[in-house]
């Protein structure tokens, strides 16, 4: 059971992570470029999620 909350715990972790890096380039590119922040922060979430799956699957299991 602990290995599972812990588990999770980490994940969480790792997500919010991301989360707050894609939000964080989304707004730089937003101000510096003149683009979609939205999109950006989208894409970018999305490749540190792709990353991670394919660095530590068992993560997801």
């Amino acid at each position: 059971m602990r290995a599972v909350v812990r588990k999770q715990a980490i994940l969480l972790g790792i997500g919010m992570a991301a989360a707050i890096l894609s939000m964080t380039l989304g707004s730089l590119a937003e101000g510096i470029v003149h683009q979609s922040g939205q999109w950006v922060s989208t894409i970018a979430f999305g490749t540190f999620m792709l990353v991670l799956f394919k660095v530590r699957p068992d993560f997801f299991r």
